[in-house]
């Protein structure tokens, strides 16, 4: 992974963002092998119902691409996903591990 933002803790990348109250907020990014930036953020939608929380989940376009993804997701779907993403992420290192 590379990019020009700086490098946070977690080990992804932060940069600056804005909360819907005007405070910063991160936003924690990566690039991955083939080149997208994924980016995720905090969002704070406001309405008549009140402000909902969610995640916004950006996927940039490959390297010389234009294809883009974007998903805005209640704190509930995000933590969903990542559950998922680590399922897989440990099933894809099994196989390869079974292949080694």
């Amino acid at each position: 992974m590379s990019t020009a933002d700086t490098e946070d803790r977690r080990g992804g990348h932060t940069e600056g963002a804005q909360t819907a109250a005007g405070g910063a907020a991160a936003v924690a990014a990566l690039v991955t092998a083939c080149g997208r930036r994924i980016a995720v953020a905090p969002l704070c939608i406001g309405g008549s119902a009140g402000p909902f929380a969610r995640i916004a989940l950006d996927v940039g376009p490959e390297r010389d691409g234009f294809s883009r993804a974007w998903a805005g997701l209640s704190p509930l779907e995000a933590r969903r996903l990542a559950a998922l993403l680590l399922d897989q992420a440990a099933y894809a290192e099994q196989l390869a591990g079974s292949r080694a």
